[in-house]
């Protein structure tokens, strides 16, 4: 990966969430495929908000709204797999 700065890839990852267009897609791939040259604190960070973010959205669901925190179903689809391969990597990295 070429250098990208830190606020880069944070400043990337804000601007999608929540969204309803192919950068959602093309963001948490982009994330999947390089999660291990995020700096961690990064990480932590993305991991932090991509939580709080599923709380608001499950909330948003529950009452009905239109627009959601993460987007559409096929928006919030590609964040919970987003979750799934971090988790798969931090195993995968204890092992």
């Amino acid at each position: 990966m070429n250098t990208i700065p830190d606020w880069m890839i944070l400043n990337s990852f804000r601007h999608a969430l929540g969204r309803s267009t192919y950068q959602v897609e093309k963001t948490t791939r982009w994330l999947i495929e390089n999660w291990e040259s995020v700096p961690e604190g990064i990480q932590e960070l993305i991991e932090s908000e991509l939580e709080k973010e599923f709380k608001k959205d499950a909330r948003s669901r529950q009452l009905g709204g239109r627009a959601h925190p993460l987007g559409a179903d096929i928006d919030r689809a590609e964040w919970l797999r987003l979750l799934w391969e971090i988790a798969n990597k931090r195993e995968d990295k204890e092992d």
